[in-house]
């Protein structure tokens, strides 16, 4: 296989131009330097290109004409026939003619932890300098698909680095070098052996692209839901909230109950690849439990189900050790259930889902939205992960991106497929005194179609502004750097750090707090406000949703 022909771009020492090219001359990494280029004749990078005997090329920006020297450039580069090019310490943003020369085979290597302390003007020890200010525990180095916007393009591979008491931006800088020289010499060596696709991918994946259409599947429930129209008589019951909200109530007599199912869902592909499966047995519970507990309700009972291709005792266990731990969490029984064993049905071993049963005690109404008003506080309380939404476009992130689940990434404090299999946490202890006390005017599970969908589901008359909304954090802010995705499309698709949402009067907000949290929800804080407009905004990110 004939080696990778690779371009550098720099603008300075050249030092890390130096590594990829030596670690590719000592047959280290299967590539080979075709040409050096850079914008200051006197570029130390420049000599040290020459003294290995690689071709070198001079190209001056002219005023007169802005993006003649990208064209230039290009041009030299398709014709040194580069199937990748590395920005190393070059400082000049790319504004067209080269990005499109050469679609997702550019990359660059940024001295921060992006999207941290990325964007113009943030390059060398001005990086280190403000992750010094910062006061931020660690940094580290991103290699990332270079795009139109500085510093955004999507992530392909980070290397951490401990900041250390007293040391100085230079001395931080001086550490850090041989540590992301190392990580694009890896990232060359891993695009040259096929490990890491070319060309990268130019525009981030989203949840569309990974297979799954929320747009589609509305339209297509919709259509579902019309062709439903029997209606049992009343003297069945009486429904009480409308269809699409977190759960149905219904009053039989004098009793209101309230019911709800779901799946696990793709998680499910993860804790096959991983081997573990208790999470994904408590998640059945927590997942069904929480969406009650939007209504209002006490859980009572819940049913599984189970289809697998072929039963393993042991893999039934586990499941049924995380179900065991969920129902005690939520002080629910489990009254029976269904395994199928479908072989022709599944593409996976297995399948599973719950439905769970609630109740409203004595003189408790259904919580619907009905009392919300303008003027409301909005708590969030912390998820515990990803919950159950999600996992297709993680998944497939893991996937493309080669990214091991047994290996730790940057801000999470363990491997990452224990995190990503985290259990969905059980919001019914913090929550119930809170009902108990009558303080709720809304409650909200969020669950698939995050912010977008389940505070629109509440009420579509009115705006929940989310303007303090603490920043991603952990396995959030990973799936930002890595996904390359809009806020956008992020606060529609993952919980971004909140799972449950509960509304309050603003005069009852200190009681709320008080009352989460010496429950346990030490987490709960405000993260917004209802207003008299409509939709869901994220004002600092420049979010809007009016639908899902």
């Amino acid at each position: 296989m004939e080696p990778l022909r690779v371009g550098v771009l720099a603008s300075g020492e050249g030092t890390t131009m130096y590594a990829v090219a030596e670690a590719a001359a000592a047959g280290r990494i299967p590539a080979r330097v075709v040409l050096v280029a850079t914008d200051r004749p006197q570029a130390p990078a420049l000599q040290r290109a020459q003294s290995l005997g690689l071709p070198t090329l001079v190209v001056l920006p002219s005023p007169q004409a802005p993006g003649a020297w990208e064209e230039v450039l290009a041009s030299h580069l398709k014709a040194a026939r580069c199937d990748l090019v590395l920005l190393a310490g070059f400082l000049r943003i790319l504004r067209g003619p080269l990005l499109d020369a050469f679609p997702g085979r550019i990359v660059n290597l940024h001295p921060s932890l992006l999207p941290k302390y990325g964007g113009p003007g943030m390059y060398g020890t001005k990086v280190h300098a403000a992750v010094l200010a910062s006061g931020d525990p660690s940094t580290g180095s991103t290699v990332h698909l270079v795009t139109k916007d500085v510093d955004r393009g999507p992530t392909i591979a980070q290397s951490t680095l401990d900041v250390r008491a007293g040391e100085t931006a230079e001395e931080l800088s001086e550490r850090q070098k041989p540590v992301e020289r190392e990580l694009l010499v890896d990232t060359v060596r891993r695009f040259a052996t096929g490990e890491l696709p070319l060309p990268w991918h130019a525009e981030a994946l989203d949840y569309a692209a990974a297979g799954v259409d929320t747009r589609h599947v509305r339209d297509s429930l919709r259509l579902l839901l019309r062709a439903v129209r029997y209606r049992a008589p009343a003297t069945r019951g009486r429904p009480i909230v409308s269809s699409g909200y977190f759960a149905g109530v219904i009053r039989i007599g004098d009793s209101l109950l309230a019911l709800t199912t779901d799946n696990v869902g793709t998680k499910v592909l993860l804790a096959q690849t991983l081997g573990r499966w208790e999470e994904v047995g408590e998640d059945m519970v927590a997942m069904n439990v929480n969406d009650l507990l939007a209504t209002g309700s006490l859980p009572s009972a819940l049913v599984d189900y189970i289809a697998c291709k072929v039963p393993d005792g042991k893999v039934l266990t586990r499941i049924g050790m995380g179900l065991n731990r969920g129902l005690s969490r939520a002080g629910c029984s489990l009254l029976g259930g269904e395994t199928a064993v479908v072989p022709d049905l599944l593409s996976s071993p297995y399948d599973l889902s719950a439905t769970a049963l609630g109740f409203f005690p004595p003189g408790r109404k259904p919580i619907d939205g009905s009392r919300l008003r303008p003027g409301d506080v909005l708590i969030g309380l912390a998820s515990s992960g990803f919950h159950t939404n999600g996992y297709t476009l993680v998944r497939r992130l893991v996937e493309e991106r080669r990214i091991p689940l047994r290996g730790r990434v940057a801000g999470v404090d363990r491997p990452l497929g224990e995190a990503l299999l985290a259990p969905t946490r059980t919001y019914g202890p913090f929550v119930e005194p809170l009902l108990r006390a009558g303080l709720p005017t809304a409650l909200a599970n969020i669950t698939g179609g995050a912010f977008s969908k389940n505070l629109l589901r509440i009420r579509k008359d009115l705006e929940f502004c989310l303007d303090q909304m603490p920043p991603p954090r952990g396995l959030f802010e990973w799936v930002s750097r890595v996904s390359g995705l809009s806020p956008e499309e992020l606060y529609r698709t993952f919980n971004m750090g909140i799972g449950f949402v509960v509304a309050v009067r603003a005069e009852e907000e200190e009681s709320a707090l008080r009352l989460l949290r010496t429950h346990g929800a030490r987490d709960a804080q405000v993260i917004g406000h209802v207003g008299s407009g409509k939709g869901v905004v994220l004002p600092s990110l420049g979010v809007r949703y009016s639908s899902y």
